[in-house]
């Protein structure tokens, strides 16, 4: 019983001092820089092209050359996105099969047969004014 009795004892003793450990400083973590290269995992993506007409741009930028041109519904792969900063705004760049295009042009869905069904509601849809 008295190693028990002195076991107990220590526990009070062995709390403090790990509290008393955990708690040292408050070390904040100051700005986070990410990479300027491809955000988010892109694995198993898909989209859907929502404007009436879009051109696929070689590069993710407005000054690129356009390199192909799709209609909304068309199905594309995406293969990546990317953050372009141009003055004072910041566009998001999603990649496709074919090329860049901005990412308002586009709904990103996560599998094809979701991003097909989509697109077949939004072709049969009546086109709104963009």
């Amino acid at each position: 019983m008295p190693g028990a009795f002195r076991l107990l004892s220590a526990f009070p003793v062995l709390l403090l001092l790990f509290s008393a450990v955990s708690c040292t400083g408050n070390a904040k973590i100051g700005a986070i820089d990410f990479p300027p290269t491809y955000i988010v995992e892109e694995k198993n993506r898909f989209a859907v092209v929502t404007r009436p007409y879009a051109v696929l741009l070689d590069q993710p930028s407005e000054q690129g050359v356009t390199v192909s041109h799709c209609r909304r519904g068309d199905v594309f792969a995406v293969t990546g996105s990317r953050f372009v900063e141009s003055g004072d705004t910041r566009m998001l760049w999603v990649s496709l099969e074919g090329g860049w295009i901005p990412r308002g042009s586009v709904s990103l869905f996560s599998g094809r047969a979701r991003a097909e069904n989509a697109a077949a509601a939004l072709v049969s849809s009546p086109v709104s004014g963009d």
